[in-house]
């Protein structure tokens, strides 16, 4: 017999604050709209970009891959901060960063190349994980162990699944044009007793040196660093404050980094925009600028001065 009654679960107001977010949410219809205008305009770019390619790997990456991520990421920030879940869209902040930085150094010049090898770490991670699944091999065993603590136990149709994934990608990695980037990358693994990035091999140290490649390395420090903080939770600032013994949970929803999000992601957007019509469709350029001037320039240009009504929940 179910002695639960079956009722919705209320939040706790103070902390997740929705109704003072949909007064805020109000405030910033122009600047809301700018972020979807431009998600729209993204959105129709993947495919007449794409269009204008040679339809090459090097193409498939660039803009059915990393445009797609850039537009997707830029997508989910825009529905985020449209509820005034500002904190949350870092964690898409920096993946449009990321995303741009391998888009640009890809279009820099030898995009084959860097593609090529963008796909061959791919396949690699993948061969990886079919082998974990495979129970007579070195990394099953390993993987297996790990369940185990878990117990979760394993399929073993999974183990031939994982057999017949193994023989395929093998079979691709093979193919001349993948042969060597297969090489390098388990080269550089045995050299540097560590996994390498899919541009390690490439001669590219870190993400910050692939961003200074850019020129982008000033976007990067702003960006990056902050954004981190709430990828891997290692501030307490933007959740609570500690004043005179007593603890102050700050609201989920709250505006207060809007506009520095809002201008970071805009300018993210507004680059690889930029870049990828220069690349794929040079007579769209000027098109674009005149558009950013017509349309976004005076909200890009004065982010938006926003009244809190403050709410504070303490413990």
């Amino acid at each position: 017999m179910n002695l639960l009654i079956s009722v919705p679960e209320q939040p706790c107001l103070p902390i997740l604050n929705r109704d003072n977010a949909a007064e805020i949410a109000d405030q910033l219809k122009p600047w809301l709209k700018l972020l979807e205008d431009m998600v729209n305009y993204g959105t129709a770019l993947i495919p007449r970009t794409f269009g204008s390619g040679e339809k090459n790997l090097g193409d498939a990456i660039v803009i059915g891959v990393l445009l797609r991520q850039i537009v997707a990421m830029f997508d989910g920030l825009q529905l985020l901060m449209a509820n005034v879940a500002v904190h949350a869209s870092y964690l898409q902040l920096r993946t449009m960063l990321e995303a741009c930085l391998y888009l640009e150094w890809m279009l820099a010049g030898e995009k084959e190349q860097k593609a090529t090898y963008y796909y061959v770490f791919n396949l690699l991670r993948r061969r990886m994980w079919a082998l974990r699944v495979q129970a007579d091999s070195q990394q099953g065993k390993e993987f297996r162990a790990v369940m185990d603590k878990a117990d979760l136990p394993l399929d073993e149709t999974l183990g031939r699944v994982g057999k017949a994934h193994v023989a395929e990608i093998d079979r691709v990695l093979s193919q001349p044009e993948f042969a060597s980037a297969t090489a390098e990358f388990r080269r550089w693994k045995k050299e540097n007793g560590r996994k390498p990035s899919w541009y390690s091999p490439l001669g590219v140290g870190n993400l910050r040196e692939l961003a200074d490649r850019v020129g982008k390395e000033p976007l990067y420090v702003m960006v990056y660093a902050s954004a981190s903080e709430v990828m891997h939770s290692s501030s307490y600032e933007p959740h609570i404050r500690i004043e005179n013994g007593k603890m102050t949970v700050e609201t989920i929803r709250h505006p207060g980094k809007f506009a520095d999000v809002f201008r970071f992601s805009t300018i993210i957007a507004m680059d690889v925009f930029m870049a990828t019509l220069k690349a794929y469709r040079p007579g769209e350029a000027p098109l674009f600028g005149q558009k950013y001037r017509e349309k976004w320039q005076q909200f890009f240009l004065n982010p938006p001065e926003i009244k809190i009504n403050a709410v504070d929940a303490c413990l």
